[in-house]
């Protein structure tokens, strides 16, 4: 007996030790401490409840608490404050970077390393008596819960230890084989072995630890992506994947039109540059100042989607409009493929996603849709603005109002050549001078540049560790993806606001007799928008052989190109103002954004909270079905005096969840007419199962089949009666099998011999 308690302590220490270091493997990639030192502690703590526990019948709870105060006498009971504050600015920070936020810390003075350290010591503290206590008493899913959380909350921020996790699947394996059968036999051992090895050839190898699980995260959410709106060859902004946007020519998109002009369908838009990928703004750049600016400006009935189309009613152009259909046959669905000239009564179906471009509020996006659009035939480039810019009527100036606010913002985030090109950029396009007389020269010197130093190739080699930096310092050949994603650091350099685009371009040329065309994959393209002040967004083409030559350019335009191919409008701070403007509704919205901001954080941590809590759920039912048909088979083979300990013990548990402490001979009487009462049973059933039970115990006589029945019966209606009771009392009822009561186990163990 001592050598089996010696063994179960020692068994309970080696796996909570282990359990304990996969948990620090969680914990360390959270919070930077001292590695040893915890270590220390959990083994203390583990050597020490394990020697209370035996030698002494002393509360083991005594210990860990004497191991707290004795850290708050070393570190200060202050230390813990502060470190709980670095805990929580430590997650603000990760949801900040993650998240592209711009959250304030809750507290950061006089909080150091050690303060952390402190409340690091005391957290491991009560995560390694737990962890013994649920061993020790065989309470399996304290364990689960505590790592299901941590396992869930690692994923979730990209911190996931991979070697702490194994560990802990591992270890909860062996603590289960080891509690099936109460010793460490060589069959414990042998699948030790086998886990190990399987563990260390086969994980190890591989193991990429974070950086294989975003990527992991990446492909399901694009599979998921891909699953509701299809699949094009447009790379989405992946400059690793440039090289697949003309692959093929496989059908896209089907156009029906009346006039005979190029047209540019805007599908994804890119405002950074980050790990060869074309991304939207960081969340912390519509906050700040800009924080409720999109709702304002939507109040203002202002978008960047359609404010071209507004400039274009304003300024009373004479562009003939044209009604465009679209039939969706294979392009991504996701987006609206729409010119720039867009109006709004044309969006009003679709969603605007932030200042970037249209999007489809379908569940699987849409595949028929059409448009007026009114766009001239000249080049953007060509473009000037029109006089009232300067000297506008009242209905233009409340344009020009709003359109400041947001040009403000455009120029703030638009124009800032992306962290690790500048040099490259400046050497690139600043070698040969030119006379910069506006974007038309600027335009053209790009152009000039990217011809004469950069060869143009659809096939590209796109599977460098940095894309677009080999491509600029090697001059190796390069596709329009490519060329387009220079370009916009290109104009940026020269303090124009650009971003990167793709989508289709419909040529004049593609064009039928009727106005039908078809566009297929050949027919991706990526090109520059830049932003014109007072007009918008327009696009740009860098490409070879998708833009005018110069001569034809100055045979287009009417007048030589010089300051005005650009209005310069006093960029006044008034204007910027009215977004915080009381009057205007600036303050309410900053409100309402908080708020809109906080709503989605809440229910993305419920959504988690609710895949976790599904997740466990289904580990338990699982778990549950494969007990239940252990102890079914073992039922069957099971003597009939083992049938009936077994039945009388789930009568006792199931009487215990109605809140009835039942002992076989004791208040038989009373306990039948509370369970009449409550409806469960008819009146004497009770005493006759019981007298059934003092039959075989006390009277040492088999019961035969039937009398069997009765028993099984009556412990059915007893499981199946959920009247009066707690929704705590329904779980613990139903997951019983899971706790490891001595009921199930010695039925299960009583053909092993035990």
């Amino acid at each position: 007996m001592e050598k089996n308690k010696i063994i179960s302590l020692s068994t309970t220490l080696l796996y909570s030790f282990v359990l304990v270091i996969s948990f620090l493997c969680f914990y360390h990639s959270i919070v930077e401490s001292s590695w040893l030192l915890e270590i220390i502690v959990s083994l203390f703590v583990l050597i020490g409840v394990n020697l209370l526990s035996y030698k002494t019948k002393t509360k083991e709870i005594i210990f860990p608490i004497v191991m707290t105060f004795i850290i708050g006498i070393i570190y200060s009971f202050q230390s813990f404050y502060y470190g709980f504050w670095g805990i929580i600015n430590y997650c603000i920070q990760w949801y900040n970077v993650q998240f592209d936020d711009a959250r304030n810390l809750m507290m950061t003075k006089a909080i150091t390393t050690s303060h952390i350290q402190a409340f690091s010591l005391v957290v491991i503290l009560f995560i390694t008596y737990f962890i013994y206590r649920s061993i020790k008493k065989e309470k399996m899913m304290g364990i689960i819960l505590i790592f299901s959380i941590v396992f869930a909350f690692t994923l979730w921020i990209d911190r996931f230890s991979f070697i702490g996790g194994s560990l802990c699947i591992i270890t909860l394996l062996m603590i289960w084989m080891y509690y099936q059968n109460k010793v460490i036999n060589s069959k414990t051992v042998q699948w030790l072995v086998i886990i190990s090895i399987i563990f260390v050839a086969v994980a190890l190898p591989v193991y990429q630890d974070n950086l294989s699980l975003q990527q992991i995260k990446k492909e399901v959410l694009q599979q998921v992506e891909d699953l509701r709106y299809g699949k094009d060859n447009l790379p989405q902004g992946n400059l690793k994947q440039a090289s697949i946007i003309h692959e093929n020519e496989e059908e896209r998109l089907q156009l029906a039109v009346s006039q005979r002009k190029n047209l540019y369908l805007k599908g994804f838009v890119g405002s950074t540059l980050q790990n060869n990928q074309w991304q939207d703004l960081k969340r912390a750049s519509y906050n700040g100042k800009h924080e409720g600016m999109l709702k304002w400006l939507e109040n203002k009935n202002f978008s960047s989607s359609y404010q071209y189309s507004l400039y274009e009613k304003l300024s009373q152009l004479d562009d003939t409009s044209q009604k465009v259909e679209i039939n969706n046959t294979g392009a991504n669905k996701k987006y609206l493929y729409t010119p720039y000239s867009v109006s709004k009564k044309d969006v009003s179906s679709s969603l605007i996603q932030k200042d970037l471009n249209l999007k489809s509020n379908a569940l699987f996006g849409t595949k028929n849709y059409s448009y007026t659009e009114t766009s001239s035939v000249s080049p953007s480039e060509l473009m000037t603005g029109s006089d009232w810019l300067n000297q506008p009527n009242k209905s233009q100036k409340k344009y020009l109002d709003t359109e400041a606010v947001y040009r403000q913002f455009v120029y703030e985030n638009y124009q800032t050549v992306d962290q690790g090109l500048e040099k490259t950029i400046a050497h690139l396009f600043d070698q040969d001078e030119f006379e910069n007389t506006g974007i038309y020269s600027i335009s053209q010197h790009i152009r000039d540049t990217l011809t004469k130093y950069m060869k143009y190739d659809e096939k590209t080699n796109t599977q460098s560790e940095n894309v677009l930096e080999d491509f600029l310092n090697q001059k190796i050949s390069g596709n329009d993806v490519l060329f387009a994603s220079t370009a916009v650091e290109a104009f940026r350099h020269y303090n124009i606001p650009a971003r990167y685009v793709e989508g289709y371009l419909l040529k004049s040329d593609a064009i039928d007799e009727e106005g039908n065309a078809t566009l297929t994959s050949k027919d991706g393209h990526a090109w520059v928008e830049v932003y014109f002040d007072g007009m918008g967004w327009l696009p740009i083409d860098v490409t070879p052989g998708y833009y005018y030559d110069v001569y034809t350019l100055m045979n287009m335009v009417a007048t030589p190109q010089g300051d005005n191919s650009q209005v310069n409008i006093e960029k006044g701070h008034k204007d910027s103002q009215g977004v915080n403007d009381g009057q205007n509704g600036g303050m309410i919205y900053n409100i309402v954004s908080g708020l809109e901001s906080m709503e989605s954080l809440v229910m993305g941590v419920f959504t988690i909270g609710c895949v976790i809590l599904f997740i466990v759920w289904i580990c338990l039912e699982i778990r549950r079905l494969f007990l239940n048909i252990r102890i079914k088979h073992a039922y069957h083979r099971a003597s009939v005096t083992r049938k009936v300990k077994y039945l009388y013990g789930l009568m006792e548990m199931y009487l215990k969840s109605y809140g009835i402490d039942y002992r076989l001979g004791l208040d038989s009487l009373k306990v039948d007419d509370t369970l009449e009462k409550m409806g469960i049973i008819y009146e004497g059933e009770f005493l006759r199962v019981c007298e059934l039970f003092e039959k075989s115990f006390y009277g040492e006589i088999e019961l035969e089949e039937f009398e069997l029945n009765i028993i099984t019966h009556f412990i059915s209606l007893l499981y199946q009666n959920q009247k009066g009771l707690k929704w705590y009392n329904k779980l613990s009822r139903r997951y019983a099998i899971l706790s490891g009561k001595n009921i199930y186990l010695k039925l299960i163990r009583c053909n092993e011999g035990d």
